[in-house]
């Protein structure tokens, strides 16, 4: 792996910034992150496409081959196109988002929510009444804020 064991060989951004990927953000961001999550829920994961003679291969190949038109991925999609969906080859990219919204909708957790007005913190609780039942009945996601008075009441 020349390119990527002796440092990047790169004078150009686009290299760097793929060096920079697999010597920092791989190891110490998104794999760490997968392997908790999926350890939590007794998932076992792969990472196919960090096999090290792909690597190697990859890290030698033209960025203009790797993106075209703006279009990241191009060589796998190119590779994949012919047997999967194009719904999903053209899916937009999704962030693992907390549904806190819907888990405020617990009746279980409501009952938690409804002891935030009853706190005697100088909020208006008309407003957080009305944020809960806004919340509840899905006209708006409070989620996030109401998480956030939550965890504020914890630490009062």
């Amino acid at each position: 792996m020349e390119g990527v064991k002796n440092g990047i060989q790169h004078k150009d951004n686009f290299y760097k910034y793929m060096y920079f990927d697999l010597k920092n953000r791989l190891p110490y961001g998104y794999l760490p992150k997968v392997d908790r999550m999926s350890m939590a829920n007794s998932i076992e994961t792969r990472a196919p496409f960090l096999d090290y003679r792909l690597i190697e291969f990859m890290v030698n190949v033209e960025k203009n081959i790797k993106v075209r038109n703006f279009q990241t991925k191009s060589i796998l999609k190119n590779t994949v196109a012919k047997t999967l969906p194009s719904k999903l080859l053209n899916a937009k990219k999704m962030g693992f988002i907390t549904p806190l919204d819907k888990w405020l909708r617990d009746p279980n957790t409501n009952i938690i929510l409804k002891n935030l007005k009853s706190s005697e913190w100088s909020l208006d609780n008309n407003h957080i009444e009305k944020m809960i039942n806004q919340n509840n009945d899905g006209s708006a996601d409070n989620g996030s804020f109401l998480w956030q008075l939550l965890i504020l009441k914890q630490h009062q």
